[in-house]
């Protein structure tokens, strides 16, 4: 475009000229062209204009519009607007600085502004709605006078009329949303009955799926929180489901252990002892927690922020290093056997160089740093001598065990909680010798 307006020479193309072709090489003003089609109704072709550009039947009628396929008919003063598909903006009267590329898109629009689609009929319906944005087909189909939204897939917020700052990335996301505000939504299917719903947020597959009017909601992972209509609650991981307002679900049923280096706060703790969940069910031997209970020592001391880790780093560092000297060697070959003698004396062909041990320095150096920080102060037991006093017992070795079974210098960690009902049951067993 820019090398044949260069070209053009200051001259005016006549009436007659347009007429009979318009010259690529004259300029065609907006007034002459409209004489030329007064008595050409037919006329239909590549022009280049001083102010409204139209290419095909009809015409934008104001400065500053571009339409390609004829639409706008009924533009009165709407300005700095782009139309590029049959029937797009085909009502817009006096909305401004909207943009369509699509069949039928912004189809109804009145007086929205600053509005942008493309794709097949999207935005269809939007009469006074402004400043939203589409890309996918059927798209903010039904939009009316909402605001501010954006959608980015196929029937994305669909049904939405009135609702205002909704984001959906993903096929059919936020399908049915009508008046529901300040959505946001990533991944196909994610949030898509919700209707009236303030607040929510999903990231992934069908996420949020059947949540319809609860707000302050919030999942991350495939078909996380997928069934349930609750109102502020949280589901982490995939398949995870809360149950009842006001409930983070961390992981699916599946998951079996939770690990982090944080102090957890909370205004009670509930564990699941249902008869069904248990399995191989026997009694205490009372004796045994009786003298485990005399044994075990409970100390004080200052827990350091997982120095144990640095041993695990440095394995990995030279596993990682290993690996990497492999590839590399396999990668030679693969070349040499490619491309022959040739490939091995051209000093163009570099193996390119990746530094694994840069990986893992950066861990290193803070898990090193970590063993002088001390994170709070607190009681408890030293699994080495619970791991001790189980081995001479023969009994209750279960408590302790490692933090990751596959490695054998991972740190030792103990049940707590089944270690209170042992302390418990020798104590009842102390109880019931002296009397009591």
């Amino acid at each position: 475009m820019a090398e044949q307006l260069a070209h053009l020479s200051k001259d005016k193309a006549s009436v007659a000229e347009i007429k009979a072709g318009a010259p690529v090489n004259k300029i065609v003003t907006a007034a002459d062209l409209k004489d030329a089609a007064s008595t050409s109704p037919g006329l239909s072709y590549p022009v280049y204009v001083d102010g409204t550009v139209h290419i095909g039947r009809g015409g934008s009628k104001n400065p500053s519009n571009v339409t390609v396929g004829g639409d706008m008919p009924s533009n009165i003063s709407g300005n700095y607007t782009a139309n590029m598909g049959h029937n797009g903006l085909y009502n817009n009267t006096t909305g401004s600085a909207n943009n369509n590329l699509g069949y039928a898109g912004l189809y109804n629009n009145g007086s929205g502004s600053s509005n942008n689609n493309i794709g097949y009929s999207g935005l269809r319906s939007n009469t006074t709605g402004s400043a939203n944005n589409n890309i996918g087909y059927y798209g903010l189909l039904s939009n009316t006078a909402g605001n501010h939204n954006a959608n980015i897939g196929h029937n994305g917020l669909y049904s939405n009329t009135i609702g205002t700052e909704n984001n959906n990335t993903g096929y059919n996301g936020l399908y049915s949303n009508t008046t529901g505000s300040y959505n946001n939504n990533i991944g196909a299917f994610g949030l898509y009955s919700n209707t009236t719903g303030n607040l929510n947020s999903n990231i992934g597959y069908a996420g949020l799926y059947s949540n319809a009017t609860g707000s302050n909601n919030s999942s991350l992972g495939y078909y996380a929180g997928f069934n349930g209509n609750y109102n502020n609650s949280t589901h982490i991981g995939a398949n995870s489901q809360a149950s009842a307002d006001n409930e983070i679900k961390l992981g699916n049923d599946a998951v079996t252990a939770v690990r982090s280096a944080a102090t957890f706060y909370g205004a009670g703790f509930v564990t699941t002892s249902d008869k069904r969940l248990k399995r191989n069910i026997a009694v205490v031997d009372g004796e045994k927690a009786a003298e485990f209970s005399r044994l075990v020592e409970f100390v004080e001391y200052d827990r350091v922020a997982g120095d144990i880790e640095i041993g695990k780093l440095k394995r990995r560092k030279e596993e990682a290093l290993a690996a990497e000297e492999k590839r590399k060697a396999d990668s030679k070959k693969v070349k040499a056997a490619k491309a022959g003698e040739a490939a091995q004396e051209d000093p163009g062909v570099v193996e390119p160089e990746f530094d694994a041990a840069a990986i893992f320095y950066e861990q290193l150096k803070q898990a090193e740093a970590n063993v002088e920080i001390v994170q709070r102060h607190e009681a408890g037991v030293i699994a080495q001598q619970v791991q001790d006093i189980t081995k001479k017992l023969g009994a209750f070795e279960w408590l302790v065990s490692r933090e990751y079974a596959d490695d054998p210098e991972s740190a030792l960690q103990v049940d707590y909680q089944s270690m209170q009902i042992i302390l418990q049951a020798g104590l009842q067993y102390r109880l019931v010798k002296a009397g009591f």
